[in-house]
């Protein structure tokens, strides 16, 4: 059947889909789906092996031109954007680039731990970080937010029952977690 993102997700989706952008969402894959997905890219690799650097920028600003006649808009959205190499984030910036002389052809969201704002700081990266339009960093939840939280990520896992934890068990993840949902994931 089915899977349902998750709410951010959703929301994101949502938004994006109210703005005109086409979303694609996929969290896990299944085992076919990774034969399926390294078969395409097994593909794509061959197609774009021989290709140069400004070949592959020339087909990505044709194919988001052609957006535009659809009133499309294409995002670029990366995850964990902390992890990215300093060089890899200024091919990010470069992506940045592809406009027309009335907008941007590619929106780009990074999403990221505390240590992206870290990397953004970065001298050499100077010049993405002026090019981040919104900012946006998420404050650690407070006791109420937390429970509801724990709540949410119980459910999410298909536990039935709110009591897995006790009301100790509870305090005492909130306390060591200082608010922070990953931290909370972990505990």
């Amino acid at each position: 059947g089915a899977r349902v993102a998750p709410a951010p997700l959703r929301t994101l989706a949502r938004d994006a889909e109210r703005l005109g952008a086409a979303v694609c969402v996929r969290r896990v894959l299944s085992p076919l789906d990774r034969v399926t997905l390294e078969e395409r890219a097994a593909v794509q690799v061959e197609r774009f092996a021989a290709a140069t650097t400004t070949e592959l920028a020339s087909t990505l600003h044709a194919f988001l031109r052609s957006l535009l006649p659809l009133q499309s808009r294409a995002v670029l959205i990366i995850d964990e954007a902390q992890h990215l190499r300093p060089a890899v984030l200024e091919q990010i910036r470069v992506l940045a680039n592809l406009e027309t002389s009335r907008e941007r052809l590619l929106q780009i969201v990074l999403v990221g731990q505390p240590e992206l704002e870290d990397k953004l700081n970065l001298h050499e990266l100077r010049q993405l970080k002026q090019r981040c339009a919104v900012r946006s960093i998420v404050k650690p939840l407070n006791k109420s937010e937390c429970e509801e939280y724990i709540s949410h990520r119980l459910h999410m896992a298909g536990c039935p029952r709110e009591d897995v934890f006790s009301s100790s068990a509870r305090k005492a993840i909130i306390c060591h977690s200082k608010g922070s949902p990953r931290t909370i994931n972990i505990l």
